[in-house]
């Protein structure tokens, strides 16, 4: 059983979203400062924190269920917006995951 001290669910910006924060940034993370930032392969934007996780198996598959149901989901609803507005959005379900 793997534990986790710091477990927390999290999502990574698209490549083009952090490319547009270096460019913003890059005057302040060349300056000295007492601030500590993090490398670009760990940059995220955490939805929630957990703590301390005894057993890291049993919460990744309960995340992936959950998180595979939710895209389900989502994808349904889309499919049905794309046939009653085709202007608004077009889903292709063999591109996803979760179809």
């Amino acid at each position: 059983m793997t534990r986790l001290a710091r477990a927390f669910v999290a999502v990574v910006p698209p490549d083009a979203v952090l490319d547009a924060l270096h460019g913003q940034l890059a005057s302040l993370t060349d300056e000295p400062s007492p601030l500590r930032w993090v490398p670009r392969h760990q940059q995220h934007l955490t939805l929630t924190f957990l703590g301390r996780v005894d057993d890291a198996d049993a919460l990744t598959d309960a995340l992936a269920s959950a998180t595979l149901a939710v895209a389900r989901k989502l994808v349904a609803y889309l499919v049905a917006i794309d046939r009653s507005q085709r202007d608004f959005l077009v889903v292709e379900k063999e591109n996803c995951a979760a179809a």
